[in-house]
């Protein structure tokens, strides 16, 4: 699915096109959400650098993300903007819901807790993140591994080095790249 969203931007996918997703993510929910448009201007800086905005509402309406009828300015999400957007969020949430898989499987395959048990405690930690973090403050999880969410949901530390071999394997169930 990724690749497929990568090809349709026609991005190369190097760099960091998760965060990149994400802030178009954002900006085209913003258009769906309609009477954004302020919040619109200040997420791609129309007002305090006019080049920049006007550049991603170009790039937007070239790809056919939006539409608009004098302005550029002033587009809209169209229909396939709105199918991409959806797309984009089921992406993310599939990439989320495949990061916590790993922890679980970090948690079975190298703190011998059984699977059942390791779902649990990812639940349990997926909880209370809910309750103390704004969605935001949520997303910087994703930016760690997940042999070392595991780790910490273990109350112990491992060396990855050690366990690099098997941990790959269950990365690239879920085509993750370690970091």
């Amino acid at each position: 699915m990724k690749d497929q969203i990568l090809e349709q931007l026609n991005w190369c996918g190097c760099g960091n096109p998760d965060d990149a997703l994400e802030y178009l993510r954002q900006i085209l929910q913003l258009f769906k959400d309609k009477d954004k448009y302020d919040e619109v201007c200040e997420l791609i800086h129309l007002k305090d650098q006019p080049g920049l905005g006007y550049m991603i509402l170009y790039y937007l309406d070239s790809i056919e993300l939006t539409e608009h009828g004098g302005s550029v300015g002033g587009c809209w999400l169209s229909e396939k903007g709105e199918t991409f957007l959806e797309d984009i969020t089921s992406h993310q949430a599939t990439q989320k819901n495949d990061f916590w898989d790993a922890v679980a499987d970090c948690l079975k395959q190298f703190h011998g807790i059984k699977k059942p048990h390791a779902i649990k405690k990812v639940e349990e930690l997926r909880t209370r993140l809910v309750k103390a973090m704004t969605a935001e403050e949520r997303e910087i999880v994703f930016h760690d591994e997940p042999f070392s969410i595991a780790c910490g949901i273990a109350k112990k530390e491992l060396d990855i080095g050690k366990h690099r071999t098997e941990y790959n394997k269950i990365l690239d169930k879920i085509k993750w790249v370690s970091k």
